[in-house]
């Protein structure tokens, strides 16, 4: 008898790990949406010639969408690492009655970020647990037709408006970010659902904004 126990004791012993070395990663997908917002912008009188005028119109919360890799090895931290797409369109009209010239079209804004997060949990219950992080992120950005980038692109009043050449223009920069956010996972199922609110400190890359706050929700697997 006392041997039996003695098997199912060293037996339980190994088990605890070898289950606490499953726990230790997730992949999954997130849906998020920015803080800001682009007004609406008229400019006129662009290159000094009366009459020359470009029209952009508002442009609502960015929404994003993006993957994530969380990696839970070390004892008091975790790793959080994610690439996620932000953009929205918006309309815009240019005309030259000079040259006769009209153009109405759909364009987009968009921005791109990595980042590189490091987490603390601040209190766990089964199934569920709250933490709080912060990293490096690395972003690149189209930049907004405004009149000052309009000027520069398009060179003068004639030339033709090509916003798929913004592609060429992209704005890149390093920032950091603070988040605080919540994991829920089931008990033996390979599944995780999670939201973030995260702070991004970055300049250059959102229009008009040297800070923006996002929300995100993720779902994925983990072990």
């Amino acid at each position: 008898m006392k041997k039996t126990l003695l098997v199912l004791g060293l037996a339980g012993t190994m088990l605890i790990p070898t289950q606490r070395a499953l726990a230790i990663a997730g992949i999954g997908l997130n849906f998020g949406q920015d803080s800001y917002t682009i007004a609406k912008a008229t400019y006129t009188n662009l290159f000094e010639i009366p009459g020359v005028e470009f029209t952009r119109t508002e442009m609502d919360k960015p929404l994003g969408v993006g993957v994530y890799l969380f990696i839970d090895l070390i004892p008091v931290i975790d790793l959080d690492m994610g690439f996620n797409l932000f953009f929205n369109k918006f309309d815009v009209t240019y005309t030259n009655p000079v040259s006769g010239q009209s153009l109405s079209q759909e364009a987009a804004w968009a921005r791109t970020a990595a980042y590189l997060t490091v987490q603390r949990k601040l209190f766990k219950v089964p199934m569920f647990n709250v933490f709080a992080g912060g990293g490096l992120s690395f972003h690149a950005s189209v930049p907004l037709l405004d009149k000052e980038f309009m000027e520069g692109f398009l060179g003068d009043a004639n030339a033709q408006l090509n916003v798929e050449d913004l592609l060429d223009e992209v704005t890149q920069a390093t920032g950091f970010h603070v988040e605080l956010g919540a994991r829920f996972k089931p008990l033996f199922i390979p599944f995780a659902l999670n939201v973030k609110f995260r702070r991004t400190f970055v300049d250059g890359i959102a229009p008009g904004e040297s800070a923006f706050s996002t929300i995100t929700l993720g779902f994925g697997f983990q072990l």
